[in-house]
C-alpha cells in the first residue's frame, strides 16, 4: 500500500499542468458528449415491439405448421380407414371415362 500512495504521489507531482484549462475542458466534454447515452423510453418501446414481433412471427409459423401436419394427418387417416370405398369409387370413375 505504502509504495502504491508513493507511485501515485510522485506521478501526481511530476504530471504536467494543462496551461489552457477552457481547451483542456472543451477537449474532455467534447469526448464526453460522444459516449454512447443511455437507452431512452422509446429505444426501450421500440426493442420491446421489435421482439413482440418477431415473437408473434415465430407463433404464426409454428401454428401453420400444426394445423398443416394436423390436416395431414386427418386426410391420411381418412384415406386409410376408408380405404375401400375411395378404391371402388375410383374404379367405377375410371370405368365410365371413355
Amino acid at each position: 500500500m505504502i509504495i502504491n500512495r508513493k507511485i501515485k504521489q510522485r506521478l501526481q507531482a511530476s504530471a504536467p499542468q494543462p496551461k489552457d484549462h477552457e481547451i483542456f475542458m472543451a477537449d474532455t466534454i467534447r469526448q464526453i458528449n460522444l459516449m454512447p447515452s443511455p437507452e431512452s423510453e422509446l429505444q426501450k418501446s421500440l426493442k420491446r415491439y421489435k421482439l413482440m414481433e418477431r415473437l408473434t412471427l415465430r407463433m404464426d409459423a409454428f401454428r401453420w405448421v400444426m394445423l398443416s401436419g394436423t390436416g395431414s394427418a386427418v386426410i391420411g387417416y381418412v384415406m386409410f380407414s376408408n380405404y375401400d370405398v375411395i378404391a371402388s369409387h375410383l374404379i367405377t370413375l375410371l370405368h365410365m371415362l371413355p
